[in-house]
């Protein structure tokens, strides 16, 4: 959206309440956003592989949760966000999404957490999580 594209009144004034919308918007594509990422963007101007595989297992996990990236919180996304910057404020607990509700295999909780590592080398790369994903699909 450009400035051009937004509603104005009389007086050039952009509506309160599309403003906030927008700020909203912008705030909820963070979500996906691996932790690097979100603290480092000028490291990470483009992302990386890892950051890529923890953003896919956040799909993933909105796909089998049917619940939005986050599924059920009392958490608001800027609440969220805070305490995946700075896990070190809430006593170095590192917050991710529940899967407690998640109804599939334990497997594919496995390895949704394991893209979800707080150390980006320690989450698989997609080549595992295919591989993963097949043998998954093959035991069916």
């Amino acid at each position: 959206m450009r400035s051009l594209e937004c509603p104005d009144n009389d007086n050039f004034n952009i509506s309160l309440s599309l403003f906030f919308c927008l700020i909203s918007a912008v705030l909820k594509r963070l979500l996906y956003r691996a932790p690097e990422v979100l603290r480092n963007p000028q490291e990470f101007p483009r992302g990386s592989q890892k950051s890529d595989v923890y953003s896919f297992s956040i799909i993933l996990y909105e796909i089998v949760g049917r619940q939005g990236p986050w599924g059920r919180t009392c958490l608001s996304t800027k609440q969220i966000l805070e305490r995946v910057l700075f896990p070190n404020h809430y006593n170095g607990h590192i917050t991710r999404p529940s899967t407690k509700e998640l109804k599939c295999s334990p497997d594919l909780i496995r390895c949704i957490r394991e893209c979800w590592q707080e150390d980006s080398e320690q989450r698989p790369d997609f080549r595992q999580v295919n591989n993963f994903l097949k043998e998954m699909l093959n035991g069916l």
